[in-house]
């Protein structure tokens, strides 16, 4: 096998890899001592990263677009549209990819989420999710690396 056709062997190996953030000690850590930093409250201890390629949230991701991208960027040509973002992330639009859509980039969105709410604290009340960060990237398959697009 040449070098060119282990090179588009890895690419097709590598094609529908997502993102896992790693589960290890040493993120869990640094998970508690961020839960730590943002707040002493109970109601926000439960603090968690959510992919939004890997478990996809359609609702999460509006209410991320929402909530933090179109005021932190407010202007629309400095903001991918959110169609294109469900285009990218939904796994339905995904799966009707053409063979050149799949070999484009991989988006991602992580999300730092607390399923609490502090103000329904005791009483009965659904819980809703607050999303109190977000980094948008993208990997690019063929040249192996990644671009951040936004982070809030």
């Amino acid at each position: 096998m040449s070098e060119s056709d282990e090179q588009k062997s890895k690419l097709v190996n590598h094609e529908y890899m997502l993102y896992d953030p790693p589960s290890n000690p040493e993120t869990e850590n640094a998970l508690d001592q961020l839960r730590g930093i943002i707040t002493k409250d109970a109601a926000y201890s439960n603090l968690r990263v959510h992919s939004v390629r890997k478990d996809y949230s359609l609702e999460l991701l509006v209410q991320f677009y929402n909530e933090q991208m179109i005021p932190h960027f407010p202007l629309e040509d400095e903001r991918d549209s959110l169609e294109d973002w469900i285009y990218c992330l939904d796994p339905e639009q995904v799966a009707l990819y053409d063979d050149e859509a799949k070999q484009g980039p991989l988006m991602d969105i992580l999300l730092l989420v607390c399923s609490c709410n502090p103000e329904s604290e005791g009483k009965e009340s659904s819980i809703s999710p607050i999303i109190l960060a977000g980094v948008a990237f993208e990997y690019y398959q063929k040249a192996e690396c990644g671009l951040i697009s936004y982070v809030t």
